[in-house]
């Protein structure tokens, strides 16, 4: 389960997501507030919203040459989507050809979140191929592991 936490705007009596508000506010900070305190103007090159400020920098343009550029709230909403496909992947095993549960398991666990998310893309696109290459990406991974997870038991 993944809850939804959302605040309501006194003025308007607005329900808005607290994600999306909090990701509103940091990239004001980050965009308009920040650059205004230490430049006097806001029309500069934005901060990264991955620098870390709360640290000091020996090298200020490494560290923004370094810094990620997906904000919080969108890196937050990548792991929420990421869960709940890691357990769309785990439906494939009753499927005939399927590597057993424990093994799909394992093989998930395997795979990054940005993995799992181009995976289930694919399969999302409804392409018989994607089935196909995602289930032969187990049955490779259950190899790997060794003779006794190569057992297709129907997922049981």
């Amino acid at each position: 389960m993944f809850p939804t936490v959302a605040l309501q705007r006194p003025h308007t009596e607005a329900w808005i997501v607290a994600a999306a508000e909090l990701g509103a506010l940091e990239k004001w900070v980050r965009t308009v507030a920040i650059p205004t305190l230490v430049t006097g103007a806001a029309d500069v090159s934005n901060l990264p919203p991955q620098l870390d400020i709360t640290t000091g920098h020996n090298d200020a343009r490494q560290a923004l040459l370094g810094a990620g550029h997906m904000p919080a709230a969108d890196r937050a909403t990548a792991r929420i989507s990421a869960a709940v496909s890691r357990a769309s992947l785990v439906d494939l095993a009753p499927l005939p050809d399927s590597p057993r549960r424990d093994v799909l398991h394992a093989w998930i666990a395997s795979l990054d979140d940005a993995q799992v998310l181009e995976r289930v893309h694919r399969l999302a696109a409804g392409q018989v191929v994607a089935l196909v290459g995602i289930l032969a990406e187990a049955h490779q991974f259950a190899a790997a592991q060794g003779p006794g997870s190569r057992s297709t038991a129907g997922g049981r």
